[in-house]
């Protein structure tokens, strides 16, 4: 079923380098959920954030952000003692999607290809200006009903929603990864 669905996907012309691998990682995601410990990592989403389980594309994603939600906000640093934001995308894009993306949110902004803010969907990342300098500053995940992901200094991983005052002042656009760029 699982090589079905990938020789399915990957020969399908309508659809991109970048679409085939978010699709890949969703109907994995799909084919393995949910044991008891994920149905209550899914309700949590769905009690806090009004993420309904039958419009996760990808379980996955859900599983491990809810790994991360908590841990506090380290600049440079990469492990569950400290994250900043960047390494936090770069971490779950790798474990979800087996997409390597390095770097300042900035260069992994320079290596997407941009999306409106009324066509993201899960999985994009979503980009913010938050310094006085002109470069993109802040990334996190978007997820669903204007909601993301994303490592903050005062605390740490978190979800905020896109239509919160600060973020909308703040935000620029959004972005998928272009595999040119940042695919191993």
């Amino acid at each position: 079923m699982k090589s079905l669905s990938f020789l399915l996907i990957l020969f399908n012309s309508s659809f991109n380098v970048n679409d085939n691998i978010f699709k890949i990682a969703e109907n994995e995601s799909k084919l393995n959920c949910c044991n008891g410990q994920d149905s209550i990592k899914i309700s949590y989403f769905e009690k806090k954030y009004n993420i309904k389980e039958e419009m996760i594309y990808c379980f996955e994603l859900y599983f491990q952000i809810y790994d991360w939600l908590g841990v506090k906000y380290s600049y440079g640093k990469d492990s569950k003692k400290g994250i900043d934001c960047s390494h936090f995308v770069s971490n779950i894009y790798r474990k979800v999607y087996g997409i390597n993306i390095n770097g300042s949110s900035s260069s992994i902004f320079d290596g997407c290809f941009k999306v409106r803010e009324e066509d993201l969907k899960e999985g994009d990342l979503v980009f913010f200006r938050i310094n006085k300098k002109k470069k993109i500053s802040h990334v996190g995940i978007y997820l669903q009903n204007r909601q993301f992901v994303h490592a903050t200094i005062d605390r740490g991983v978190i979800i905020s929603n896109l239509d919160e005052n600060y973020y909308k002042k703040y935000f620029i656009t959004g972005g998928k990864p272009n595999s040119k760029t940042t695919y191993e």
